[in-house]
Parts: structure tokens; sequence; C-alpha cells
């Protein structure tokens, strides 16, 4: 056969029906014309120990180093009778390392330009130097199908940004997590420290019912009607929310600390005053009907006289 100059490894699968001699069995080698002379090679003996068991096929390598010049090369296995039964199932020539010229020939570089300092030139340039199909790390195309690659970890470099869509399972870093708007909130529950103050006019008519109340709520003395004629939501306070005019424990008007309660024009109903000393009057007339009869023997002697003269001209007889 014709080899280009470089170094070989002859592969032969061998095997025998009894491994227990230490005798040769077969000779692996290398024949070749060189500087036209027939020449061994290289060669390598085989004993009947070597096999790891009886009736297994085992591979042998005999490593042999070719010339450019080197003609008529032969490769074989030369067996020993005598010793065991032995059978071969293939030999095989295996290139096992110096690179040459006839074999980037054969292997399908054009040019040999293209290797440098041990390396392909992974550009344009480079991978038009090398014949289609011939595939090196370093040619590989830049937009290859993701399906070539199934091992290792991809360089984060190499990751393009992902739509969300296109994650589903694992937990995302809260960095990850852009600021959004509340309509794209439609389902869980706010934490409370996510709520903001909501001034009155946010509070939609009849939202609070008496139940959203505390009995503890600070009215700012504005309190509540205890008449059961108010409504709330739709009840009167003695029906279903029998106390939901307390304020501090206490009903409008009982008790040791009265509430006062004001009525639906926002005014303290007169039952709420409590008896008055008159000196606490300073300012205001007060209206006739609150002015009483009052009796003759409360008026001083003065008026009595005045009264008496009036009567008198009445022709009254003074009782």
């Amino acid at each position: 056969m014709e080899l280009s100059g470089g170094h070989y490894h002859i592969l032969a699968r061998l095997k025998v029906s009894d491994n227990t001699s230490d005798a040769v069995v077969a000779t692996l080698y290398v024949r070749a014309v060189r500087n036209g002379v027939e020449q061994l090679v290289a060669s390598r003996d085989i004993r009947a120990d070597e096999f790891e068991e009886p009736g297994k096929w085992q591979v042998f390598v005999l490593p042999a180093d070719i010339n450019d010049d080197d003609e008529d090369v032969r490769i074989g296995v030369e067996f020993h009778p005598g010793v065991t039964d032995l059978w071969c199932d293939w030999i095989r020539v295996q290139l096992a390392g110096l690179l040459h010229t006839g074999l980037f020939e054969k292997g399908g570089i054009r040019d040999l330009e293209a290797i440098r300092d041990g390396l392909f030139t992974a550009d344009a340039a480079g991978r038009a130097k090398f014949e289609p199909g011939f595939v090196n790390n370093a040619l590989i195309y830049p937009d290859i199908d993701a399906s070539k690659i199934t091992s290792g970890v991809l360089d984060v470099a190499r990751i393009p940004d992902l739509d969300a869509s296109k994650i589903t399972s694992g937990v995302l870093d809260v960095a990850r997590i852009p600021d959004l708007d509340a309509s794209k909130i439609t389902s869980g529950v706010l934490d409370v420290a996510r709520i903001p103050v909501l001034p009155g006019d946010k509070i939609a008519s009849g939202a609070i019912t008496a139940d959203h109340l505390s009995y503890g709520i600070d009215a700012s003395g504005k309190g509540f009607r205890a008449a059961d004629s108010s409504m709330w939501d739709g009840h009167s306070w003695g029906d279903t929310y029998p106390n939901a005019d307390m304020l501090d424990g206490h009903h409008a008007g009982t008790g040791a600390n009265d509430v006062l309660v004001l009525d639906g024009n926002g005014l303290v109903p007169v039952g709420c005053i409590p008896g008055l000393d008159a000196s606490k009057i300073v300012s205001g007339v007060l209206s006739l009907d609150r002015v009483p009869v009052i009796p003759y023997g409360k008026l001083d002697a003065d008026v009595q006289k005045s009264l008496g003269r009036y009567w008198e001209a009445e022709d009254h007889d003074g009782t």
C-alpha cells in the first residue's frame, strides 16, 4: 500500500482459545521498500498470556514511522502455530502523530499557509484554505446552529437577551424584575407596605361599612348619631350594628364619659347641653321661648309697687 510519510499505529484485533502460555503466538509487522531494499520497518511479538481472557477479542498496537520515500508498504500478522488457536478479525492503520505535506494534501487542506505556529486562522481567508467539510474548532462558523452544541457550558457573553416567556423555571433575581405599573398586577395580595395613604376622595361611596371601623376611632369631634332612624349600610344603629355609635366604650349620652353627638346639621343637640349656671351666659339674647313664667313672689318690692300702681289705674284689687 502507499502511505505518506508520518507516524502511524498499526492495530490488529485478535483472540486466542487459551491464554495460559507465555509463548509467542503472533508477530505484528510493517515492511516497506526503503532506499530500494525491502526492510522490516517495525514489529512486535504477541504472547498468549498477553490476552486478558480466552475467546475474547483484543486490540494490539504497533507504532511505526513511515518515510516519504518508502514504497510498497505492507502490514500483517504472522501466526506461530503449536501454541493455541489464534484468530485475526481485522488490521488497521491509524495516523498517530507527526503532520506533513502529504497528509495535509490528502486531508483536505488546500494551502499550508493556513497553518501558522500550529494554529488554524479562524477567519474567512483561513477557512477558504480548507476543503468543504474539513472541521476544526477554530474553523467553525459563528452562526452555527445551537442544536450542534450538546455539551459544555456557554460563556455568559454568548447568551442573548431573553424574552421573559423563555424563562419557565427557577427564581428570578429581584434585580431582573422591572418597575411595574399597578395595572399589571391582576392577582395575589400586595404587601401592606406597598399600599399608599389614600385621601378621602379616593374612597368610593359606600365602600366602608361599620365593620371596617374600630370602636377606638378618632371622631375628631363629629361622633356618630345614636338614633335608630339613622342608617348605616342599610341598617339602623340598634339593628345590625347595635354598638356602631360607641366611642371609647360608651354610647352617646351614657356612662361617666358621655360622648358628644352632633345632629344632622353638625350642631350640638339641645338634649346634650348640661344644666348651666346663669353666670355662664355672658353674651347673646335668649329666645323668649326660653324665658319661663315668673311668679309674682319672685319680683322685688319696687317691681311689685310699680305693678300695683298699674293695676290700681286699671281698677284692679292688687290680687
